[in-house]
């Protein structure tokens, strides 16, 4: 017998919110009004991207990464074929 799919339920709380306390990204949860308006008031975030801090690499940071990682691979896939080749002539 299947089960049935969960049914989502939105819900309001808890929440995150982000501050930079020194150097450090901070985080909290938030469980109500209340206590959103407070740490808002205070100078928490919904998201550290508010506060200028990436948590995941951008598209173009994904693709300079990739690029990167082709021209570093290309002069060991060189060699390798070399390699293959004198051993062919043996």
């Amino acid at each position: 017998m299947m089960e049935d799919e969960p049914v989502y339920v939105h819900q309001e709380y808890p929440k995150m919110l982000y501050k930079v306390i020194g150097e450090k990204l901070t985080a909290a949860i938030v469980n109500d009004d209340e206590s959103l308006e407070k740490r808002t008031s205070d100078g928490w975030v919904t998201s550290p991207a508010l506060l200028g801090i990436l948590t995941a690499p951008s598209f173009d940071q994904i693709r300079e990464m990739e690029e990167s990682a082709r021209r570093a691979a290309e002069p060991v896939a060189l060699a390798t074929i070399s390699e293959k080749k004198g051993k062919d002539k043996l």
